[in-house]
């Protein structure tokens, strides 16, 4: 049989033992599919291309050089890993600077940036008073004012304190007390000294425990004094920061223009600021004359500056009495009011809203805060008031206390306003005073 040479381009070679392959290469069309399991050893770099889908999850530790695209990192993932700073402190003393120098200028209230600074100057920017007045002392209060009443012995210090460049003031009755001063005096009650020969300030201040609103005071003379007394009225809260009170609408700094030679009784300020002085005779009568003050002042303590003519040492000069009159306050168990609604000077919507308030406990018991006296805030005029949570934050000065209350989330608006409401007020035991109020946004 013939036999036919059969060439590799047309035989079909459909299995081969792989053994029998020693040499040559094989093309790749030939190798169509290839079992991962059959590759051992190590692919080179080049020959791997991955994407997305080819890395579900990597773990980070694997990333262990190179640096992250900002874009590829979310701020989250930053954010979770900063220590929030509190700036309550620092918006505090902020407001309170600013309060403080609202009130040492008397300033009518005013808007900083991001704050809104009352000082109660006036009432221009509080509205809506229930059961609340605004003090001449500016402050706000549950009280109402009452009539004008004489002040009682019973309400004052046992000790008058005096003071003089010369002879201070003596008592001519057996007993040195106070009701000398606070009732109509009789023969033998006055109050005297000898007219000095050279200098002629002398005088005393009483401490009446509380704070009174002052309105005028009584005044009658000694026993036949010889001598023209001159007067100067000053009021103090703390008893050594002293203001000279307006009467009829001026005030004294000075004692002059007077002449000796008089029996007199004051009867007011001429238009230099000093008391003019009128002739009375004998037959005076000892209840005594009003001075009404110019503007009522608010004070725990009134000072009596009285000045004689020099020249006739030895002579017995002085009053009767002195009778404060001031106007009580019935203070309510509750009351409210609250401020006008401000714009913020950059005129943004504002969507956060604090409170630091200067209040002052005017009784023998302290008010709770959070439950006798109450904060709110709000930015729209479209949204209920939302309770802020005071704190107490020490002392400011001469008995004024520092509440705070941290910034709370608001409906955001450009119609920022404050309600402080008052419960629990009683005169003398429960009595809070509001001196001043930082509304922070």
């Amino acid at each position: 049989m013939a036999q036919t040479k059969v060439t590799d381009d047309v035989r079909e070679v459909t299995e081969v033992d792989a053994a029998k392959i020693t040499t040559g290469t094989i093309p790749e069309a030939r190798i169509a599919t290839l079992d991962a399991t059959k590759l051992t050893g190590t692919v080179n770099n080049a020959r791997i291309s991955l994407d997305a889908a080819e890395i579900p999850n990597l773990d980070t530790a694997k990333i262990t050089s190179g640096t992250f695209d900002n874009a590829r990192i979310s701020e989250a993932s930053v954010t979770q890993h900063v220590a929030a700073v509190d700036l309550t402190p620092v918006t505090k003393d902020i407001s309170l600077l600013a309060l403080q120098v609202a009130i040492n200028g008397n300033l009518s209230a005013h808007g900083l940036t991001n704050s809104w600074i009352e000082q109660f100057e006036n009432s221009t920017y509080i509205e809506n008073l229930t059961n609340s007045t605004r003090d001449t002392g500016e402050y706000l209060s549950s009280g109402v004012a009452g009539s004008p009443t004489e002040m009682a012995d019973g309400t004052i210090s046992d000790t008058i304190t005096t003071f003089g460049t010369t002879s201070n003031p003596n008592y001519s009755s057996a007993t040195a007390s106070p009701t000398a001063l606070y009732t109509p005096a009789t023969t033998g009650q006055s109050i005297y000294w000898s007219s000095p020969s050279t200098g002629y300030l002398t005088g005393f201040f009483v401490d009446y425990l509380a704070s009174y609103k002052w309105t005028s005071i009584k005044i009658s003379k000694a026993t036949s004094p010889s001598e023209p007394l001159l007067m100067r009225l000053k009021s103090s809260e703390n008893g050594s920061d002293w203001t000279i009170i307006d009467q009829t609408g001026t005030t004294a700094s000075t004692f002059s223009g007077v002449s000796s030679g008089y029996e007199n009784i004051i009867t007011g300020f001429d238009s230099t600021g000093v008391m003019t002085m009128a002739a009375i005779g004998t037959n005076f009568t000892v209840g005594g004359s009003n001075l009404t003050f110019g503007t009522a002042v608010t004070a725990r303590y009134l000072r009596w500056e009285l000045g004689t003519w020099q020249g006739n040492g030895g002579t017995n000069i002085g009053f009767y009495n002195f009778i404060p009159t001031h106007t009580p306050t019935t203070i309510n168990a509750t009351g409210s009011f609250n401020s006008t609604d401000i714009v913020p000077q950059d005129t943004t919507n504002k969507s956060s809203v604090g409170l630091v308030v200067l209040y002052k406990d005017n009784g023998s018991s302290s008010c709770t805060l959070n439950t006798d006296v109450i904060a709110k805030v709000r930015a729209n005029t479209g949204q209920a008031y939302q309770t802020l949570v005071l704190a107490g934050a020490g002392t400011y000065s001469d008995s004024l206390k520092i509440a705070i209350a941290p910034a709370i989330s608001v409906t955001a608006g450009q119609a920022l306003s404050y309600e402080i409401s008052f419960a629990n007020q009683s005169a003398g035991t429960k009595e809070a005073r509001i001196h001043g109020v930082a509304m922070t946004y």
